[in-house]
């Protein structure tokens, strides 16, 4: 069996979006996690559904990694526990160097790719020859959603049918 792609998934901006906006076809519910999170609960039972049917092997990557209790408070929430792809951030790194070092080691691994950031996917593209290759070649697959809005019905399709292929 072909060992599924990694999905790399921020938070923010991805299934955290602005309140009244949305995206779905009603507003974002409003949780508490420490702060308020406005989340589109279908959206995280697809989630869900894609890490646990092993279609891909869903990592958090994150600033919330930096903040393990309020991280673990909102995989309470949801239901669900992801790996971390990294932990608390090192004072000589940005958390946008964390998500790409994390997103190359995925590659570097052999295995697909799947990154899901509403701030770093066109910049890791930009800025790392690695990762435009790997998505050129169908390697991986890189979704930078508007903040504002997070994560779409028609981009949790693609990431279902590239983990899929």
């Amino acid at each position: 069996m072909n060992t599924p792609p990694v999905l790399l998934l921020d938070i923010d901006g991805v299934i955290n979006v602005r309140p009244n906006v949305g995206g779905w076809d009603r507003p974002p519910v409003k949780v508490n996690a420490g702060i308020p999170v406005y989340l589109e609960p279908r959206l995280v039972d697809r989630l869900k559904d894609i890490h646990n049917r092993g279609l891909a092997e869903v990592r958090w990557c994150t600033t919330w990694c930096g903040h393990p209790d309020q991280l673990d408070i909102l995989e309470r929430i949801l239901a669900v526990h992801f790996d971390r792809a990294f932990g608390d951030r090192p004072m000589n790194k940005t958390w946008a160097e964390m998500k790409v070092e994390a997103a190359l080691a995925v590659l570097e691994e052999g295995r697909r790719l799947i990154w899901v950031d509403d701030d770093e996917v066109d910049a890791g593209r930009r800025l790392f020859p690695a990762i435009a290759k790997a998505a050129a070649e169908g390697r991986a697959l890189l979704v930078q959603p508007t903040s504002e809005r997070g994560l779409q019905p028609e981009a949790i399709d693609a990431i279902e049918a590239f983990a899929n292929a």
